[in-house]
């Protein structure tokens, strides 16, 4: 037997389907709505359809709260229904752009990390490939959130797209320029050869220096 959230979620994924292609599905689910599921990685039809539905259920479930337990009338009540309704709608984008924001931090702190596995695995005499195969495949306790996406991109590789395309994901999807930078070094490499545990080496250390002017900034303006 399923575990009662996952029951739930297939329940909400099977109720946003059926709406897909629909108006309700164009208008509850914009572009911005999809970045954001994608940045919290539950961006497919699966992840999206779920959303479409706990958005419905909220907005309808709201109001009803309304009707049981309010003892206001006339034009008062009817505004705290419309309210209830719009908090209904625009509660699990909230809850969703937190969830991103976290997913964000996580990602923009296993970069270091990252960037010294790559190292040490480049050093040892991996290439690129291997080296992003290996920490999708046995470091994902170190970096859950990057090795989830290393994972996603090889599996995309695998399926013939190249390198570039299957590190798409991850270079744009997290606003973090210098995610996007890394990856660009590690994609001119793949395509053209070349040592890169030097350049890791420099841009670590650019990282790790920018980081504490920031951390000294922040500390300064306390």
């Amino acid at each position: 037997n399923l575990p009662f959230w996952k029951r739930i979620g297939n329940e909400l994924s099977s109720l946003g389907q059926q709406l897909e292609g629909s108006r309700i599905h164009k208008i509850l689910l914009a572009d911005e709505d999809r970045m954001l599921l994608d940045q919290a990685g539950v961006g497919n039809s699966q992840g999206q359809a779920a959303f479409l539905a706990t958005r419905l259920l909220a907005a309808f479930s709201l109001p009803l709260l309304v009707l049981l337990f309010s003892e206001a009338s006339g034009m008062r009540w009817i505004i705290m229904l419309l309210a209830a309704a719009a908090a209904g709608l625009l509660l699990p984008k909230f809850i969703l752009r937190i969830w991103a924001k976290r997913i964000q931090k996580a990602v923009d702190a296993e970069l270091p990390l990252f960037i010294d596995l790559l190292r040490l695995l480049q050093g040892v005499g991996f290439s690129i490939d291997q080296s992003l195969q290996m920490l999708s495949d046995k470091m994902r306790l170190a970096l859950p959130v990057i090795g989830r996406e290393l994972e996603l991109a090889n599996l995309t590789y695998s399926r013939g797209r190249s390198r570039e395309q299957s590190l798409h994901r991850l270079a744009e999807g997290f606003d973090n320029e210098d995610m996007r930078s890394l990856i660009q070094m590690l994609i001119q490499v793949h395509s053209h050869g070349g040592a890169v545990q030097e350049p890791l080496k420099n841009f670590g250390i650019r990282l790790r220096e920018k980081r504490r002017m920031n951390l000294k900034e922040q500390v300064g303006k306390l």
